[in-house]
């Protein structure tokens, strides 16, 4: 049967299944390192990763407000299956991804050995601020002097100040200068 001697609802429905099978193909993002570098991630939905995927990057993302993904999470696995299902442990990485509201994993697999995969998550993460990983992330969004402020109106207000009755703990300000990228005392 060709196309053009089909009625109204079979162009309808090989319409639809052109549509479904668009949105199946995988698309892809480029993040770029803090050396210039590009790498173009294959993007999946966080809980549709194909099973064949065993050494690669990954980056657990999330839509910012800017309709980019952030990324929340930079890793690399020589087995990612089994990577991935440390991470879906509770309470470990993608649980966290997922509660930040993470919706995607972008998968890198062109790196030829383990020490150019981990040379890649470096790069990416020199690059991106993320609030999951335990190294150190790029530069602080606020200078010094503006984390110094911050710091003294929580410890020292003023008894006018909408700070007089605010009082920050030190664990809390550790979490606050870890998401701004400053490394903990």
């Amino acid at each position: 049967m060709s196309l053009n001697n089909a009625s109204p609802f079979q162009n309808s429905f090989i319409d639809s299944l052109v549509q479904i099978i668009h949105q199946m193909e995988p698309r892809s993002h480029e993040w770029k390192g803090a050396s210039g570098r590009s790498y173009w991630h294959t993007v999946y939905p966080i809980h549709a990763v194909p099973a064949w995927i065993k050494p690669c990057n990954y980056i657990f993302a999330r839509p910012s407000f800017y309709g980019t993904p952030e990324p929340l999470y930079i890793g690399e696995s020589g087995n990612f299956q089994e990577r991935l299902a440390h991470h879906k442990q509770l309470g470990q990485k993608l649980d966290q991804a997922i509660r930040l509201g993470a919706t995607e994993i972008h998968i890198y697999q062109q790196a030829q050995s383990p020490q150019e995969r981990l040379d890649i998550e470096t790069d990416l993460r020199h690059q991106h601020r993320t609030l999951l990983n335990a190294q150190s992330t790029p530069a602080p969004v606020f200078g010094d002097e503006v984390l110094t402020a911050i710091q003294y109106l929580f410890s020292n207000p003023a008894s006018s100040s909408p700070f007089s009755r605010a009082r920050i703990s030190p664990t809390v300000w550790n979490d606050f200068l870890h998401v701004l990228g400053t490394p903990r005392p």
